[in-house]
């Protein structure tokens, strides 16, 4: 007998399933009529590496946070498909390992600028009476 189970893999199906049916036999399904990932890099790799280099280019010349439309104009990216540009940010963002954060319509570098601790947290000085007890 032959079964194609067509499931999301979320949970244990396959282990449910072999206590009902010991000796099942698993094979993985090939797809005869799709088209195997290429080798080259795709659009959404080649993209994201780009906006990893101006990225880059941001932190050298010290600029704290960009813009997504600021990115796209400098990168002229209008008339790139969508999907494939918010696909490439976010992986160029993660790729920085953490120097830059997307968050909403901005990228900021994610340091004590992003998180408000740029500024100067000053103490008060002591009174002049709490010298004088």
């Amino acid at each position: 007998m032959k079964a194609w189970v067509i499931h999301p893999e979320r949970g244990d199906l396959r282990g449910r399933l072999e206590q009902v049916m010991p000796g099942v036999k698993w094979l993985r399904w090939e797809p005869k009529y799709l088209a195997q990932p290429k080798a080259n890099p795709s659009k959404v790799d080649s993209l994201a590496k780009t906006i990893k280099e101006y990225l880059d280019n941001l932190h050298a010349e010290g600029i704290k946070k960009v813009s997504l439309i600021r990115l796209k104009d400098d990168l002229h990216l209008a008339e790139t498909p969508k999907m494939t540009v918010t696909r490439a940010i976010k992986k160029a963002v993660e790729s920085t390992e953490g120097l830059w954060v997307l968050h909403g319509r901005t990228i900021w570098q994610a340091g004590p600028f992003y998180f408000g601790a740029d500024q100067v947290i000053r103490q008060r000085s002591p009174s002049p009476l709490g010298q004088q007890l």
